[in-house]
């Protein structure tokens, strides 16, 4: 009996947490989405696909970092158009509001809008408090570009280091496996 159990002790088994997408093959990107389901911030789409390639939504994006971050409300919530009390990501954006990590436009939060790359950077910029900086590494982020500086906090903290043909894309739409590499990042 103690001969067995040291046995299965010895041998390695896979954790009950490890997780593996059918549609996600690089090695690293599925460490990542372990560590983020197993913490409970991200999901599959199904027990056996993440798809990574999908956009995600600002509703989403709402939703994932309430998720993953304690936000602390430092003002009263607001009102936005499109957001109604019944929509289903509310209380996320309102969380994300009432921290002054968002604030829409035009009394807009646009939930089922794709989330852009730059929108990411300032979202992420102001929820960890981090120092804006200005970047230089991206030839399609200029000084003048009204995003730079919540990029360059982005790129100084780590958590992005653009496409490797020295661009950082800031009106493309984030995938969800972007947006799980920049949550994983930030953590």
């Amino acid at each position: 009996m103690t001969l067995v159990l040291v046995l299965m002790l010895a041998v390695p088994t896979q954790s009950l947490a490890a997780v593996q997408f059918n549609d996600v093959t690089d090695r690293t990107q599925n460490g990542i989405l372990e560590k983020l389901v197993a913490e409970g911030l991200v999901s599959g789409t199904s027990a056996k696909t993440f798809t990574p390639n999908r956009k995600v939504t600002r509703g989403e994006m709402a939703v994932f970092l309430n998720r993953a971050f304690d936000l602390k409300a430092v003002r009263p919530a607001g009102t936005f158009k499109d957001v109604p009390k019944t929509h289903k990501y509310y209380s996320a954006i309102q969380s994300l509001y009432r921290a002054d990590i968002i604030n829409g436009a035009d009394g807009k939060f646009m939930p089922n809008n794709p989330v852009t790359r730059e929108q990411i950077a300032i979202v992420f910029t102001r929820l960890l408090n981090l120092k804006v900086e200005q970047t230089t590494k991206f030839k399609d982020v200029p000084k003048t570009h009204v995003s730079n500086m919540f990029v360059g906090a982005l790129v100084a903290k780590g958590i992005t280091s653009g496409y490797t043909d020295g661009t950082f894309k800031p009106k493309t739409h984030v995938t969800r496996m972007q947006f799980s590499t920049f949550l994983y990042r930030s953590l």
